[in-house]
């Protein structure tokens, strides 16, 4: 028999949903943050150490978070080439496939993390008693497959932030191309 979730998880549960689906922020590709008010504003983009792969090899892509303040919830929305990349599983133990957390923001409960064909949602948020989180560092990580020569885009289709408050934080996007050779 399955346990229900305990009434504090699924008021975060339902305060992280509707806030995240509530907020409007910026959404598709940026070159570089811009100025608000004297204030660098944050970017959410994809990262990679090697842009440049053969057909076969994996490639790992992070979702790098810049100039953020107060940050308690994340969620994103990546989309793929699913014709020359294959995501990846990132958990075993879990079905379908999955990215991994990243170091910056606690995931203390993780809403939503499951691939396709194509896409990726990733939801979570910190619980109490975190401290909400500042600056620069990784939210996520997927690791892919290439199975045909190209480029492939890897995009950032929707970067929805949130404060303890439930505050949107307004961000802008950035993203990848990885070019696959024979």
């Amino acid at each position: 028999m399955r346990k229900a979730l305990p009434f504090c998880k699924l008021m975060y549960l339902t305060l992280l949903t509707a806030l995240l689906y509530g907020c409007r922020t910026a959404s598709g590709a940026a070159t570089l943050p811009s100025q608000v008010g004297g204030q660098t504003e944050t970017l959410v983009k994809l990262e990679t150490a090697t842009p440049t792969i053969a057909v076969n090899q994996t490639v790992e892509v992070s979702a790098w978070i810049e100039n953020v303040q107060a940050l308690y919830g994340v969620e994103l929305h990546l989309t793929f080439d699913a014709e020359r990349l294959l995501l990846l599983d990132a958990d075993d133990a879990q079905t379908g496939a999955q990215a991994r957390p990243g170091d910056f923001l606690s995931p203390d409960f993780v809403a939503r993390n499951e691939g396709g064909d194509g896409d990726l949602i990733f939801v979570a948020t910190q619980l109490p008693p975190q401290a909400p989180v500042s600056g620069d560092g990784v939210l996520m990580t997927v690791q892919f497959r290439a199975t045909q020569p190209g480029a492939a885009v890897v995009a950032l289709q929707q970067a929805l932030l949130a404060s303890p408050e439930g505050t949107p934080i307004s961000t802008q996007t950035r993203t990848l191309t990885i070019t696959i050779k024979e």
